[in-house]
């Protein structure tokens, strides 16, 4: 074969290549493209479901702290809370300085 369609054959190959190398990196833009949009939408989504919960926390926390003012001797009485009697309750105390534990 001649020199000139030797070199015709390995131009056509390398525009094929060429071709072909530019397609795959435009599809592979795009997917990423997508994967950045979708990731951008769901830490959004995420952010609006924190906030939605921080509320809802601080709510109940609010509720909590409503409900133990509310707590009494008095009222632990009407709810049928008894008293306990001193012999059988335990005390266990412990100190960090000394390692010590006693219980009475």
């Amino acid at each position: 074969m001649n020199t000139l369609a030797l070199s015709q054959i390995y131009i056509n190959r390398a525009y094929a290549l060429l071709a072909s190398v530019c397609a795959v990196s435009v599809f592979l833009y795009a997917v990423f493209l997508l994967l950045a949009v979708t990731h951008a939408a769901g830490q959004t989504t995420a952010l609006r479901q924190v906030q939605k919960l921080s509320v809802e926390v601080s709510d109940m926390e609010m509720r909590y702290l409503m409900a133990t003012k509310d707590i009494s001797p008095d009222k632990a009485l009407a709810l049928g809370f008894v008293a306990p009697n001193r012999s059988e309750v335990s005390v266990v105390s412990a100190t960090a300085g000394s390692l010590s534990l006693s219980l009475r």
